[in-house]
């Protein structure tokens, strides 16, 4: 039989995952890391989900046989680093999510081969910076959050390069109203119907 065998923290049976499955979600899974081709035999994943792993470093180009991955949720792991290269090799991803991981930096390349990705979730990260052009490859995004990190300046999300963005959530961090003073924001976000400063407080533009 072919396919990728895993074992769970809480369930010591080893499940044999098919080489044909689209939809896979692995929680508090015994692995440390994803090294390259770790899942390169399920090619038809669209779905792939990790959480409450002990995953502290992606590599690089551990998906680049998952074309058709369309959602890939990272959240809830120990990913303290990824690699510029880590995403490279799915064309297709539409939705990503590494919130909730103890990363402090990311690289202008990170996200630089997800052309078509729409909602990109890093909320509850302890990211201080947004590199220069990080999201410059990213002209479909339309929802991109940002709530409970270490950020005090949108000053690398280069917003005119972003015209597609819908929402922007920045709540429970350290950037103020003031750091939209000098910003046209329906000039440069005019696709913008929801901007999130505060959690108590939700401005909708239209």
């Amino acid at each position: 039989r072919k396919g990728l065998a895993v074992q769970c923290k809480k369930n010591k049976n080893i499940t044999l995952i098919k080489n044909n499955t689209k939809s896979l979600s692995l929680t508090d899974i015994k692995i440390d890391h994803i090294y390259r081709g770790i899942i390169t035999e399920l090619v038809y994943l669209i779905m792939l989900e990790i959480v409450h792993s002990t995953i502290h470093i992606l590599p690089e180009s551990p998906f680049h046989n998952n074309k058709y991955l369309t959602v890939l949720k990272l959240r809830r792991n120990e990913i303290q680093h990824i690699s510029p290269s880590a995403f490279h090799g799915l064309p297709n991803l539409m939705h990503l999510d590494i919130s909730s991981n103890p990363l402090t930096h990311l690289s202008n390349m990170t996200f630089s081969m997800l052309p078509v990705v729409r909602r990109l979730i890093m909320s509850n990260t302890s990211i201080m910076v947004i590199p220069d052009d990080l999201f410059y490859f990213n002209l479909n995004l339309t929802f991109l959050d940002l709530n409970n990190t270490l950020l005090d300046t949108i000053a690398g999300i280069q917003p005119c390069r972003l015209s597609s963005l819908k929402a922007l959530i920045i709540s429970y961090t350290d950037i103020a109203l003031r750091s939209f003073s000098n910003i046209d924001i329906k000039g440069c976000f005019p696709a913008l119907a929801r901007l999130r400063v505060v959690e108590s407080e939700i401005c909708c533009l239209f």
